[in-house]
């Protein structure tokens, strides 16, 4: 027959049920520290927030005539930076070249006007 050792539990030697909470607790703020200390991500070049997708900045640039179907690569180049500040120009946007979220969303405006039309 099969032995089994069990361990007695005293409930003086148990641990506060507070305490699985206290821990936890003590890790995610450690956690959280650790990234509000990490140093913010930079794109390269102009690409700088989450709507200015090269690929997809350059698809519309194509899509609008304002960009070479060949200079259209999927990454920024010179060429996708120079169309974006003839569009922002254009549109009566500040001209810096940088696909930030007010260009993405002027582009994708005239985009679906030229496809409705």
């Amino acid at each position: 027959m099969a032995t089994t050792h069990a361990i007695p539990v005293v409930p003086a030697e148990r641990q506060p049920s507070t305490h699985w909470f206290r821990r936890a607790s003590a890790t995610i703020r450690t956690a959280a520290n650790a990234i509000v200390c990490l140093p913010p991500i930079r794109l390269p070049g102009a690409w700088r927030t989450p709507e200015a997708d090269p690929g997809s900045v350059q698809r519309i640039l194509v899509a609008l005539g304002r960009l070479d179907a060949g200079a259209a690569t999927g990454t920024a180049n010179a060429s996708t930076t120079r169309a974006v500040a003839a569009f922002q120009h254009a549109s009566g946007l500040p001209a810096d070249g940088v696909a930030d979220a007010h260009t993405v969303h002027a582009m994708a405006r005239s985009w679906h006007r030229s496809a409705m039309s």
